[in-house]
């Protein structure tokens, strides 16, 4: 229990803003959940410490891209 809250905490304590959240069920795996999120920074010097964190958090993190501030519109 709390598991999610933990990790939104995350994001927020390292200065990233949450655009995006949706969950996924796993399949064969019940109760268990993928999770996919977009999210904005105005820098991005604490990625990788946001990453790490995260992966302290959950069983698996991949991040699928990393775009500066003004990259995606």
């Amino acid at each position: 229990p709390g598991s999610l809250v933990a990790c939104l905490q995350t994001f927020s304590q390292r200065g990233f803003n949450l655009t995006k959240l949706e969950s996924r069920p796993v399949s064969g795996m019940p109760y268990q959940y993928s999770f996919f999120i977009d999210c904005t920074s105005e820098q991005l010097t604490n990625f990788a410490e946001l990453t790490e964190a995260l992966r302290g958090l959950s069983e698996s993190v991949r991040v699928l891209g990393v775009y500066g501030p003004g990259q995606i519109s």
